[in-house]
């Protein structure tokens, strides 16, 4: 895989800032993308434009969120879509899996609990072994389908557009 041993270096990096205590937590912006919504407790929920996001409801959401926004830096040359939220909703499945089996966790655990996770994902990912979600890749197959009706109705866009490209991303 491009790009797996500086990612690879870009984790070990985090983990020691973990390690060490040097986790950034005075930014005051909560995580927050198409998938994952990260939240202080269940009034920070709102109706959402996303209708698959899932939410990380914990007491140390500003430390989440700047491991999540360490990953998204560390992972973003090979993310697309699909792996994207694939990726950022193993994190958040991970993560809830935790705190439900202990709720007074310590943020350090909770952290490296993540950043397991997402060094497990990268594995998968350099070995090709990386399974998105059937229902996501439903949904892009559906979107797929919707682009191809909306440039059948459009002769002049369909010239424009190179036959070569795909819509869908490689896995």
């Amino acid at each position: 895989m491009k790009n797996y041993i500086f990612i690879k270096n870009l984790l070990k990096k985090v983990y020691t800032k973990i390690e060490e205590g040097k986790v950034y937590t005075g930014d005051t912006y909560l995580f927050m993308n198409k998938s994952v919504k990260v939240c202080f407790d269940e009034n920070d929920k709102k109706e959402s434009d996303y209708p698959d996001l899932q939410y990380v409801i914990t007491k140390h959401c500003f430390e989440l969120s700047w491991l999540f926004f360490e990953l998204n830096h560390s992972f973003y040359s090979v993310f697309n879509s699909l792996i994207e939220r694939e990726f950022y909703r193993r994190l958040a499945v991970t993560v809830n899996y935790v705190l439900k089996q202990n709720p007074d966790i310590d943020s350090k655990l909770l952290l490296l609990s993540a950043l397991y996770e997402a060094t497990v994902i990268l594995e998968e990912m350099n070995n090709n072994t990386l399974f998105v979600s059937a229902y996501l890749q439903l949904k892009m197959m559906a979107k797929e389908t919707r682009v191809k009706k909306v440039l059948k109705k459009s002769p002049k866009i369909l010239k424009n557009i190179s036959h070569n490209k795909k819509l869908t991303p490689n896995l």
